[in-house]
């Protein structure tokens, strides 16, 4: 595994409609400076789930701050969309 140090990254899920070659999508974006680059994409049929943890001291484990803390800074243009679709 590669770990690189990064400015920036976005996490984006999407759910497809029915139809589509799968049932949720998933990309991850990243950016260093001004640049930005679509890192991977990920095409999924079960639900994407997410862990927000947190380092203590000698220890990592689940964490509501750290859920709340990422989601807080997620899309500020957030809208609950109906569905055009069943």
């Amino acid at each position: 595994m590669r770990i690189i140090n990064l400015d920036e990254a976005e996490v984006r899920f999407e759910k497809c409609k029915p139809g589509s070659s799968c049932k949720w999508f998933v990309t991850v974006g990243v950016q260093k400076g001004d640049h930005y680059k679509l890192l991977l994409a990920i095409k999924l049929n079960k639900i994407p789930y997410c862990w927000f943890d947190l380092e203590t001291e000698g220890a990592v484990g689940s964490s509501s701050l750290v859920k709340d803390e990422v989601l807080k800074n997620s899309d500020p243009g957030l809208v609950d969309v109906k569905p055009i679709h069943n």
